[in-house]
């Protein structure tokens, strides 16, 4: 899952942990609240990790940088929508969640992120 862009790579795998310590809570029984906090935090990272690539492109003038953040925007919205159904008590079926993670991973971390990665490396960001 590395990109070649120390800061980015930390960012992807902090996101993970965030996966991995709410997939946890939700296993363990934590309450609402609890997943609601650790769900709230997915989504602020998420935005911080869009927001620094965002900074990026502009910095080094990355020629996907509209499709990319065009990117960011859908998966920002999606996330926000899917938040929102579960801070507001819905019941998310774990297979909507768990096929949105999958996509995220495989579609956008290891498509849009690794071609921008590949790029930046190029360009002599590490």
């Amino acid at each position: 899952m590395r990109v070649g862009i120390a800061e980015i790579d930390g960012q992807h795998r902090r996101l993970l942990e965030l996966g991995k310590e709410l997939a946890e809570a939700k296993a363990a029984g934590k309450s609402p609240d609890e997943l609601n906090r650790l769900r709230g935090g997915l989504v602020d990272q998420t935005l911080l990790h869009f927001a620094t690539e965002e900074k990026l492109f502009a910095e080094y003038g990355y020629p996907e940088a509209a499709a990319h953040a065009a990117e960011h925007k859908r998966i920002a919205l999606q996330l926000r929508q899917i938040h929102a159904r579960m801070v507001g008590g819905a019941d998310v079926p774990d297979e909507e969640v768990m096929k949105f993670q999958q996509e995220w991973v495989r579609d956008h971390i290891q498509g849009f992120d690794k071609k921008f990665g590949q790029w930046a490396v190029a360009h002599g960001l590490r």
